[in-house]
C-alpha cells in the first residue's frame, strides 16, 4: 500500500515554507504591500508569516503564491524542495520529474495519434 512506502524526501530536508517565501520575495524585491494589493491579504499577516511568527492556511499560502509571476513561483517551489538536499535525494527528485515529463509527453503524443487516425 502507498502509505507503507518510504518517502522520497525526508521531512528534515525541505526548507520551512515561510523561509522559502521570505527568501524568494527578497530575491525578487517583492514587497508585502504589493502582495496585499493583489490578494487582499493584510500586510501584517504576510509580514508575520515571513518571520515565522504565524502559520497560514493552505488556501491563503496558495493565494499568495498564485499572485506571484510564474518565474517567481518556480523559484519558490525549487527553494522549498532543494535547500540542504543531498545528491541522492536530488537525483530522486530529478528522476521523478523526468518520469512525469516523459509520461506527459507520451500521453500527448498518443492523443495526437488518436486524433490523426
Amino acid at each position: 500500500m502507498f502509505l507503507d512506502e518510504k518517502p522520497i524526501f525526508p521531512p528534515d530536508v525541505t526548507m520551512q515554507f515561510f523561509e522559502a517565501f521570505d527568501q524568494t520575495l527578497k530575491e525578487f524585491e517583492i514587497k508585502n504591500t504589493d502582495l496585499q494589493a493583489l490578494t487582499g491579504i493584510a500586510d501584517g499577516s504576510i509580514s508575520r508569516f515571513r518571520r515565522g511568527e504565524r502559520d497560514l492556511h493552505a488556501a491563503t499560502l496558495h493565494k499568495l503564491i498564485s499572485a506571484l509571476p510564474p518565474r517567481v513561483q518556480q523559484h519558490y517551489y525549487m527553494t522549498c524542495l532543494t535547500t540542504d538536499m543531498d545528491d541522492s535525494t536530488m537525483a530522486a527528485l530529478l528522476t521523478a520529474i523526468a518520469m512525469r515529463l516523459r509520461t506527459t509527453a507520451e500521453a500527448k503524443a498518443y492523443e495526437v495519434e488518436k486524433i490523426s487516425a
